[in-house]
């Protein structure tokens, strides 16, 4: 589960430009959401939809019947997790110095938190229903067969599973997991201004993060000096920036206090 927001993370990590250079170079997320009303709609149904999977603890092994509305309302939290998820992060990769798409990431992070914690019970349940009895509710009846599979990794993974509390635990965990890449990714494509230096040859190169590893490798000593001062010049101010705007959230507090 915790995995499952790990590639969206490791992607908008990788995001180069701060926001497109036009709409022509962005997805067409209005085949998703026609507009972020309609996003956090599909959130708020995704809330409800975790309330109704707390009603299945406790209960995949009463029937067959059961069992395959449980697993149906998890495939469909997961699939609407997705949606939302390629949503959110894509629009913060079309800017991501917008504080509203930093904002609907931000979001996205937290619900998949919460979607792993709605749904922690399901692995240890499904082990204590055990494989006798799964393997009867599949064969009453046929259309659980397309679950056959990640049931019957579930089973497999037994000995790597904790009980309920300790799944629950490991979920509760989500949100520190890419927070690593997420404030990298916010550093690098929106915060930090990065230099612009010239070449011998005239030609003029913005020293972005890649930039930078590209013209590390060249051997021209002049050339790396350059290179080296502007990127720390460059760390320096975004440093200045991050702590002059601490600073004003301390000072607004302080009055706020007083």
């Amino acid at each position: 589960m915790i995995s499952r927001l790990a590639l969206f993370l490791y992607g908008a990590a990788l995001v180069n430009p701060a926001s497109a250079e036009s709409v022509a170079d962005t997805w067409n997320l209005a085949d998703l959401y026609p507009s972020v009303a309609a996003w956090n709609a599909d959130a708020d149904k995704l809330t409800s939809q975790m309330a109704e999977m707390a009603k299945c603890k406790g209960h995949l092994g009463d029937s067959a019947a059961t069992f395959k509305q449980c697993l149906g309302l998890q495939a469909d939290i997961d699939k609407r997790f997705a949606r939302l998820a390629v949503y959110g992060f894509e629009s913060y990769s079309a800017d991501t110095g917008s504080a509203g798409n930093v904002e609907l990431r931000q979001k996205v992070e937290l619900l998949d938190s919460k979607v792993n914690e709605a749904q922690a019970f399901v692995r240890p349940e499904i082990l204590r229903v055990g494989s006798d009895r799964v393997d009867r509710f599949l064969a009453e009846d046929k259309t659980l067969a397309i679950y056959r599979h990640p049931l019957d990794e579930i089973l497999r993974a037994a000995p790597h599973t904790l009980d309920d509390e300790g799944e629950a635990l490991i979920a509760q965990f989500g949100l520190t997991q890419g927070a690593g890449a997420s404030a990298y990714s916010i550093l690098t494509n929106a915060d930090i201004p990065w230099p612009t230096i010239k070449l011998s040859t005239g030609e003029e190169v913005k020293l972005d993060d890649s930039a930078y590893t590209q013209y590390r490798e060249v051997p021209n000593r002049d050339l790396q000096d350059l290179r080296t001062n502007a990127w720390r010049h460059s760390l320096l101010a975004a440093e200045r920036g991050r702590r002059a705007g601490q600073g004003a959230q301390v000072s607004g507090l302080d009055h706020a206090n007083a």
